[in-house]
């Protein structure tokens, strides 16, 4: 991470000419590939690891996953907040390193000291494996953030598909060799160090420095650190279900838990991870120079945006998982992909929602609290329900319930939103997708499946056709407010709405 000194300020509307259908775009095309490679590396790793083994490698990741969110979440959702809005933003760069450097001093004293006291015999050197996974995944994961939070979709974009590539080729060499889960994540590790070595750094617009700013740090931490809460709190939503799996059922059952899910985050959980990529960042500049008002339209134009993208690819997931889990995953996990690949992409989509679409008032108004507090009721609800139904129920238990915890979350987080920043969803937005995704759903069903990929792929094409055409359709009939007429508002240059 560098910074070089700042340009003139721009004239006229140059500083505001961004489009999130423009930067969808784009990172759809940085994400995409890369997301395509992760699927394909699922679709490997399932037909060469055991359950079991698929099992150990998702736990390791899992507990990483909490750690990077644990220790570096305050920091990565502050630079998201601020970074946009600060007028010299080379003030973070010292933070950034700073902060890491503390954490990365931090975690090998606690590794040490568990390696001298060897409380669990045989774990050390995986212990020190996670730990290197660690740094280095956290530092990527911020040098990305960094990239899109700066509008360069292009450099987030060779750091995901540098590190996609490697993991396929360092993974599937791994599996092969007989290492299991271990050397997957060892080859996890060794992705993300090699997309830092050859992808530059995105360099941070502002006066250099290397002193620490006290304010802005407060600012950061006081912002971020309820947002590390709340990621811990609906980690427990999202991520527990496989450690519960694993204590009550086995890690054979984590590991067929774990592949459907992946499967669903690298499709559904990337389409809209994608959208919101491209319109936080419009989102934050606006409320800072225009106002609430002003970005109350622009979230609706996203919102229409994300559920007509969203709502077809979970509905045609549920409508074809028997057909995704033969061409995705090995034949060991085809019969349990089968049965929870509905569950779980309805799940996505509902939290989706509330991830990428509700939260962002919380984060708007910065009033993380409330959003915490939110996820803290569906966790502590999640955790209940799932102590009582994977022990009867196993994986088909955990994805019903991960779907019902799903939407108890969405409603509890719109209803603590709306005192601090009113959500406009108009019903039209909602309905005219759902009715067209109806239609779409009877369409591919009864043009049959189990007739190989080739036929997959055709109803796949068949159910897109169909979807836009209803929709279209839909869209020129009746009252109400229309997609096409909000897709303006994300060019927040413009300042028009009309219903």
């Amino acid at each position: 991470m560098q910074t070089q000194t700042a340009p003139p300020p721009p004239t006229g509307n140059s500083g505001t000419s961004r489009s999130v259908l423009r930067d969808a775009v784009l990172y759809g095309m940085a994400r995409g590939l890369p997301g395509l490679l992760n699927l394909l590396t699922i679709a490997l790793l399932t037909r060469i690891l055991a359950p079991e083994e698929y099992g150990a490698y998702a736990l390791v990741m899992a507990g990483v996953a909490l750690g990077i969110g644990s220790v570096l979440g305050w920091l990565r959702e502050g630079l998201a907040r601020f970074l946009p809005s600060l007028p010299d933003a080379g003030v973070m760069v010292p933070i950034v390193r700073r902060t890491f450097a503390w954490i990365i001093g931090g975690t090998a004293m606690i590794g040490a000291t568990l390696s001298v006291l060897d409380m669990v015999p045989g774990t050390i050197a995986l212990l020190w494996l996670a730990l290197a996974f660690f740094w280095v995944q956290g530092w990527y994961e911020v040098q990305r953030d960094v990239a899109r939070i700066s509008l360069h979709p292009g450099r987030y974009g060779w750091f995901s598909l540098v590190r996609a590539v490697h993991f396929l080729g360092l993974s599937v060499l791994a599996a092969k060799g007989g290492w299991g889960g271990e050397g997957v994540v060892a080859a996890a590790a060794l992705a993300s160090l090699g997309a830092l070595v050859l992808v530059p750094p995105t360099r941070i617009v502002g006066t250099p420095t290397n002193r620490v700013d006290r304010d802005t740090l407060s600012h950061v931490a006081s912002y971020g650190a309820p947002l590390t809460a709340t990621y811990l709190l609906w980690y427990v939503v999202a991520v527990s279900d496989r450690f519960l799996l694993g204590f009550f059922v086995g890690s054979e059952a984590t590991g067929l838990y774990a592949a459907s899910y992946d499967m669903i985050d690298k499709g559904l959980g990337l389409l809209m991870l994608i959208q919101y990529l491209a319109a936080f960042p419009v989102l934050v500049r606006t409320f800072t120079r225009y106002g609430a008002e002003r970005t109350r339209l622009q979230m609706t134009a996203y919102a229409g945006v994300l559920l007509a993208v969203a709502i077809p690819a979970a509905v045609g997931s549920a409508v074809l998982a028997p057909d995704l889990a033969r061409i995705l995953v090995g034949p060991a996990y085809r019969e349990a992909a089968a049965s929870i690949i509905p569950w779980i992409a309805m799940s996505a989509l509902v939290s989706g929602m509330k991830l990428y679409y509700v939260d962002i008032g919380f984060q708007l108004a910065r009033r993380t609290y409330r959003q915490m507090a939110g996820v803290a009721v569906a966790a502590a609800a999640n955790v209940a329900v799932n102590l009582w139904v994977i022990p009867r129920y196993g994986v088909q238990g955990a994805a019903v319930t991960s779907l019902v915890s799903s939407v108890f979350a969405l409603a509890v987080s719109w209803w603590l939103c709306r005192p601090v920043f009113r959500l406009n969803l108009p019903v039209g937005l909602l309905v005219r997708p759902l009715a067209a995704a109806a239609g779409m759903a009877v369409a591919i069903s009864a043009y049959g499946g189990d007739g190989g990929t080739a036929h997959t792929v055709s109803r796949i094409a068949l159910g897109v056709v169909l979807y836009f055409v209803l929709l279209l359709g839909l869209e020129s009939l009746g009252p109400g407010t229309r997609l096409r007429r909000l897709l303006g508002l994300l060019d927040y240059s413009t300042a028009r709405f009309r219903r």
